[in-house]
């Protein structure tokens, strides 16, 4: 729940970044000598932060929070308020950026620990012993049509499941840098 919460939160403060950036280049392009110097002198404060909206969430968050010091500067005020409509999208940058922040920290917190997570995994690990000992015997013992299809079906979902496994690691190991083989080294201490 809190991840859908933190993606739609994200989507509309990429919104507003992208909306900003957009004022800014407008500005910059206006026939009104005060607001294309301020739509340039902004812009010149904005570039090193474009493209900053496919960052991480955390990389973004942080980058947002220097873009806003920047024109939240009392040096920047005379261009930021010479840009209609600039102000009012600094302020709403924040409170988007803000909220993205307060998901993503109330998510850590949710997120059990490892020890618990461990815990975790070792009772569904016995609990999935037991039920397929418990399954397999039924299937022997007094075998049935439902204990048969729900045995298929788990050996299925194993089949599936390992089958992942094995793409993400080979997807991990085709994406591991080639490191080109070291030459050997002769008797004598020179390269082959």
């Amino acid at each position: 729940l809190i991840t859908a919460d933190i993606t739609t939160a994200d989507a509309d403060r990429d919104a507003m970044l992208a909306y900003l950036f957009s004022l800014v280049d407008t500005a910059a392009k206006s026939p009104i000598a005060k607001q294309k110097s301020a739509g340039a002198t902004l812009r010149t404060l904005v570039k090193p932060y474009r493209g900053i909206g496919t960052d991480s969430l955390g990389q973004e968050s942080a980058e947002i929070s220097g873009l806003l010091n920047t024109l939240n500067a009392a040096a920047n005020a005379t261009a930021v308020t010479a840009v209609a409509m600039m102000a009012d999208t600094i302020e709403q940058l924040e409170a988007l950026n803000a909220r993205v922040v307060t998901l993503m920290s109330q998510r850590t917190a949710e997120t059990p620990s490892r020890s618990e997570s461990l815990a975790t995994r070792a009772q569904s690990d016995n609990l999935y012993a037991e039920i397929t000992q418990k399954a397999g015997a039924t299937c022997v013992i007094a075998p049935t049509a439902e204990a048969t299809t729900f045995v298929t079906n788990i050996n299925n979902q194993i089949d599936k499941t390992r089958n992942a496994y094995n793409i993400r690691m080979g997807m991990a190991e085709a994406n591991k840098p080639i490191v080109p083989p070291t030459p050997p080294v002769t008797t004598d201490g020179e390269q082959e």
